[in-house]
């Protein structure tokens, strides 16, 4: 467990750390079947169907040692096994806020009909969906504008 934990990159938000966790449950007292490949496409049928005992039987045993009052336990997954998640970001700045942090940042900040508009340059503004949007010409102030704003979030 403390090398599942001791992996975990955390983020920060106002109220709560937050960290994404890959791993699997494992009962650690039984053996597990080892198969020598992962998927079944290259198997002959005959070890296919022996493959598929091993696993029946492992399940079984798995099954038994729950009844027993084994203990399951969180262990890391590796890391050719884990699947890629798309990134999560809390804690959604208001615009406001983020003008505050532009012109800490520098930059000239106002806002027009709801949209902020950074250095007459980029424009920031929140759809009704609730999404933040940054427009602008590709250049060194939008990617700063861009860092400054993704600092805002916590991104998991």
């Amino acid at each position: 467990m403390d090398s599942l934990v001791s992996q975990l990159n955390f983020a920060k938000t106002p109220i709560a750390e937050l960290a994404w966790l890959d791993g699997e449950i494992k009962l650690p007292e039984l053996e597990q079947p080892k198969s020598s490949m992962e998927d079944g496409d290259d198997l002959s049928e005959e070890n296919k169907e022996e493959q598929k005992a091993e696993k029946l039987k492992a399940l079984a045993q798995q099954e038994a040692a729950l009844k027993t009052g084994h203990v399951p336990s969180l262990h890391r997954m590796h890391a050719s096994k884990i699947p890629p998640h798309k990134a999560i970001f809390f804690n959604e700045p208001k615009l406001s806020d983020l003008k505050q942090v532009m012109m800490k940042a520098g930059f000239q900040a106002e806002f027009n009909k709801g949209v902020l508009v950074v250095d007459d340059k980029i424009a920031v503004r929140k759809t009704v969906a609730g999404i933040i949007q940054l427009e602008g010409c590709i250049s060194e102030e939008y990617y700063k504008v861009r860092s400054l704003l993704y600092d805002q979030y916590a991104i998991v």
